[in-house]
């Protein structure tokens, strides 16, 4: 495991908040999402569910990655 491994992501929500004048839309969400599960996929946080976490979408609710990475379809959209 290198250090950064994640930053790519953040950044790329960074940008997605500027860009949207720091309206944290959808897309930007999703972002953070990525970034969250690349966080816990390297234990560099404890795992938990998105829905937790303020990050759960509609797509989850159909069976998405849960916080083990198994799919669940148990999630509902925020």
């Amino acid at each position: 495991m290198s250090p950064g491994e994640c930053k790519h992501i953040i950044a790329d929500y960074l940008k997605c908040l500027k860009s949207r004048r720091g309206v944290n839309d959808e897309d930007c969400r999703k972002l953070a999402k990525s970034y969250l599960g690349c966080r816990m996929d390297r234990n560099l946080m404890a795992p938990d569910d998105f829905k937790n976490l303020g990050l759960a979408f509609e797509e989850d609710k159909n069976g998405s990655r849960g916080k083990d990475g198994s799919s669940s379809g148990s999630n509902r959209a925020a």
